[in-house]
């Protein structure tokens, strides 16, 4: 796995980020534990992206309407992420949940 280092963007990369950050707007999450920017990384043929989320208990991440959203902005443009995986830990943070979302094109 060779990770890629952020000031390399393709265009792929940025359509990617852009829509992937466009449904977790959508669906309120604004708390990114990095940065907008995920980490990087090729895979075999594919390129996967990953961010850190979190959000209260009382507010989980619904993996169904993130992916509906980003099959929505999937039906424009030639880039279409699909979601590889959503794991959710917990914090040392009482009420809150780290979630690592992950996508690939």
């Amino acid at each position: 796995m060779k990770h890629i280092h952020s000031s390399k963007f393709t265009a792929e990369d940025l359509a990617v980020i852009g829509k992937v950050l466009a449904a977790l707007g959508e669906l309120g999450i604004t708390l990114l534990l990095r940065d907008p920017l995920p980490v990087m990384w090729d895979h075999g043929p594919y390129r996967l992206y990953q961010w850190e989320v979190i959000t209260r208990d009382d507010g989980p991440f619904d993996c169904g309407k993130f992916e509906a959203l980003l099959l929505g902005l999937n039906s424009e443009g030639k880039f279409k992420p699909q979601v590889y995986s959503v794991e959710d830990y917990p914090t040392e943070y009482g009420n809150f949940t780290q979630y690592y979302i992950t996508v690939f094109i």
